[in-house]
């Protein structure tokens, strides 16, 4: 009886012209040069080249693979989300997205790859496609286009990031920070597939790690958590609050300065007045600021 079912399999293949490549994995999938692939994975990075061509990364434990996605990018899969894919192999880096469900949006990020040096073919060609961190790292230019590159610096190599839609307009940050995101190929964005490029899913400045543990010091985090609600706002919801607001620093130093109640809810926030300095209530205030980041390459 098996005998007969793959016998029958065979005849209808050969009569379609048409294969069906089951892939339990992204490695398995990327290695593939044609035919239609589904695998399960978490988005890890993600851009919007235009109004109809944008891309994004899909991970699992065995790695990673990029998806070109034609058609209204707002339906393109944010970091975080968890989706069972449906896309076409292609005789390049990446697959051609078909369809996708959606399992979960918010499932845990992978293990982040560390890529320490740059300058190490090696250490980069490890890190393709899977989510990583480039510490130390700095934007060259003052405004971001959407949808085109723009050079990212290490202490020792030189990278074109892809700049998101979302990104159009925003002045670069000015400052050394770690870079958050995926390391791919850059046939992706028409390349010859001979370089690589960077795809940002978030920036944090180099100074956070020092500013989150004066925080902690201050028992900022008695009240607030980054992402989720506690006593008070996540920090993530007044850094959406504020992303646009040219005023932004000031208005924080203000209320971090005098606390109050009413913007977030009934309860009172205390003012920290007579306890940080300016300086020091404006480094609270940047350091929250700059979660905006993520918030705009996630629109």
């Amino acid at each position: 009886m098996k005998n007969s079912v793959k016998f029958l399999l065979a005849v209808v293949i050969a009569a379609t012209g048409w294969t069906r490549i089951e892939a339990d994995t992204t490695s398995e999938a990327g290695s593939k040069t044609s035919g239609e692939v589904s695998l399960e994975g978490v988005v890890t990075a993600r851009s919007i080249m235009g109004e109809t061509k944008g891309f994004f990364f899909l991970q699992d434990d065995a790695g990673g693979v990029g998806v070109v996605m034609e058609g209204d990018q707002k339906d393109l899969p944010r970091a975080g989300y968890q989706i069972k894919l449906t896309a076409e192999a292609t005789d390049k880096s990446y697959l051609n997205y078909k369809a996708m469900e959606l399992v979960n949006t918010n499932a845990n990020m992978p293990r982040l790859t560390v890529v320490r040096d740059a300058s190490d073919a090696g250490a980069v060609k490890d890190a393709l496609g899977k989510y990583a961190v480039v510490p130390g790292t700095k934007f060259e230019g003052s405004k971001f286009k959407g949808g085109e590159m723009i050079k990212i610096a290490t202490s020792n190599a030189k990278f074109d990031a892809v700049t998101s839609m979302p990104l159009d307009g925003y002045s670069v940050p000015q400052y050394d920070f770690n870079f958050f995101g995926v390391i791919a190929s850059n046939d992706i964005v028409g390349g010859d597939g001979s370089g690589n490029i960077l795809v940002t899913t978030r920036v944090v400045p180099v100074s956070a790690s020092e500013t989150r543990k004066f925080a902690t010091q201050q028992t900022c985090f008695t009240c607030h958590l980054v992402d989720k609600k506690l006593v008070g706002p996540a920090y993530l919801w007044v850094a959406q609050k504020y992303k646009n607001d040219p005023d932004a620093i000031s208005k924080m130093v203000e209320q971090i300065e005098n606390g109050g109640m009413g913007k977030w809810g009934p309860i009172p926030m205390i003012g920290f007045k007579g306890r940080l300095n300016n300086d020091q209530m404006t480094e609270l205030a940047d350091w929250i600021h700059e979660m905006r980041w993520e918030l705009i390459l996630n629109e």
